[in-house]
């Protein structure tokens, strides 16, 4: 699997769609990944504390006030992450306002993708000098991770709880949330009846802090924290793409993984946390179904450019007249983790409630999962 943490992350903060298309296509390089979009208002901050990503690129125009105000909060709460500012018109009033706030390069909005490139880079190894030596900020170092399928019975689901108790193992500290709000059964794969779930969350509490969200949360015997999906489909209308959003943010500072089990479909809580997630693998088989259904799914994803941050798992691998070479070379994503079909150990396990890397980890499937699990810590750090 090649290295997926190595980009340069990014967040563009424009309430302006062609200038986000614009600086999109500036982008369009191999060390950057987009990582998300905000609109420059109250909740730009949160969104960027929430993605923690090394750069923020602003555009100025008729919200310049508010630009300078962002900028100074982020380069106040978040060492690491460097501010870029694409601007229609530039003076020395504007300059002398953009160095107040932060802001460590301003550029033309007409500049060109080397001369935003260049600045990325200078930037971006500049604000890795106020890290403080002994970084232990998971708000940046922290990863989310969603494992989605286009369908169900892919096992998307059994490698996400597995993935997660297997970075627990490693001693990374875990949080797997099941967002597969009407029909979701981490619970069920960890053994595990919770009377407060992800519905009674966002029903009883207006604002969320991590001690709230901890307080909703159960702690597995492996060490994982899990938010459960609510106990009857009719709660899932309790919850929003906005709620999700928001325990993501918060919950981020305080975990170094963040794993997110989505629902088989595309909706509001399927796109709030793709947004929000830094990888988001695609668990498939190797079937026609399955490859009709991923190519959909890309084509969707790419479409909302969310394409960079997307990895193919090819789950229930046996013989099969689709070869992973042939599957990789029409869908065009990196192949994250090939997990063998063993029907036998994952029933047995599923029907105990315990994890196949806990109750078989001697099972080749279990030493994929450790070895994906170890890849995905390796490209963290």
């Amino acid at each position: 699997m090649e290295k997926i943490f190595d980009k340069i992350k990014v967040v563009v903060v424009s309430d302006n769609i062609d200038y986000r298309l614009l600086i999109k296509q500036l982008l369009a390089s191999d060390d950057v990944v987009v990582a998300g979009y905000a609109n420059c208002n109250e909740t730009a901050l949160e969104k960027v504390k929430g993605l923690y990503p090394d750069i923020v690129i602003f555009t100025c125009t008729s919200q310049a006030s508010a630009v300078f105000e962002l900028s100074q909060q982020i380069y106040e709460l978040m060492p690491g992450c460097g501010v870029i500012l694409l601007s229609e018109s530039m003076d020395l009033q504007l300059l002398n306002r953009a160095m107040e706030s932060g802001i460590r390069k301003v550029l033309s909005i007409n500049c060109s993708s080397n001369e935003l490139m260049e600045a990325i880079y200078k930037v971006s190894l500049s604000e890795k000098q106020r890290l403080p030596d002994d970084s232990k900020i998971f708000g940046h170092k922290s990863r989310v991770i969603s494992f989605f399928g286009g369908k169900g019975g892919t096992g998307k689901t059994s490698i996400a709880v597995n993935t997660a108790i297997a970075l627990a193992q490693m001693g990374r500290k875990t949080i797997i949330i099941d967002a597969d709000l009407q029909f979701g059964d981490v619970n069920l794969l960890l053994n595990i009846d919770s009377k407060d779930t992800i519905a009674e969350l966002v029903h009883e509490k207006n604002a969320f802090t991590i001690d709230t969200i901890k307080s909703f949360t159960v702690m597995h015997s492996s060490g994982i924290s899990v938010l459960c999906a609510p106990k009857s489909p009719e709660y899932a209308e309790y919850v929003t793409g906005s709620h999700i959003e928001k325990i993501i943010n918060t919950v981020r500072p305080y975990y170094e993984f963040i794993i997110l089990d989505l629902t088989p479909s595309f909706n509001d809580i399927t796109l709030a946390a793709v947004e929000n997630s830094d990888r988001v693998f695609l668990v498939t088989g190797l079937d026609i179904t399955g490859l009709r259904n991923v190519k959909i799914c890309v084509n969707i994803l790419d479409s909302l450019q969310q394409r960079e941050k997307l990895a193919l798992i090819i789950n229930k691998e046996g013989p099969s007249i689709i070869n992973v070479k042939d599957f990789q070379n029409i869908i065009g994503l990196p192949i994250g983790a090939r997990i063998s079909e063993d029907t036998k150990t994952a029933v047995d396990c599923l029907n105990k409630g315990i994890p196949f890397v806990i109750a078989a980890p001697r099972a080749q499937i279990s030493k994929q999962i450790k070895a994906f699990a170890e890849k995905l810590y390796r490209d963290m750090a």
